[in-house]
């Protein structure tokens, strides 16, 4: 949100099916690539510091990509109708 002069202006950004669908599936392929990167021997011995940095990237990337997908679902009934 910015504030311009005691005005609250929300920016919000309306992608449409195509931008969602590169999106959801680049950022499903970034998280499956990263948990395949993963160092699981650095999992098992640093405790939960080596389970957060081994683990925070491809998360991060599924995490992004079931969220574009939520709205790509959403984008694709709204055209049904």
């Amino acid at each position: 949100m910015f504030s311009l002069n005691n005005q609250i202006l929300v920016l919000m950004w309306k992608p449409s099916k195509t931008t969602l669908f590169i999106l959801m599936l680049s950022m499903t392929i970034v998280g499956g690539i990263a948990f395949s990167l993963v160092n699981w021997e650095v999992v098992e011995s640093k405790g939960f510091k080596g389970v957060y940095n081994e683990l925070s990237l491809p998360i991060l990337g599924l995490v992004l990509g079931f969220y574009f997908m939520v709205h790509y679902v959403k984008k694709l009934k709204e055209t049904e109708k």
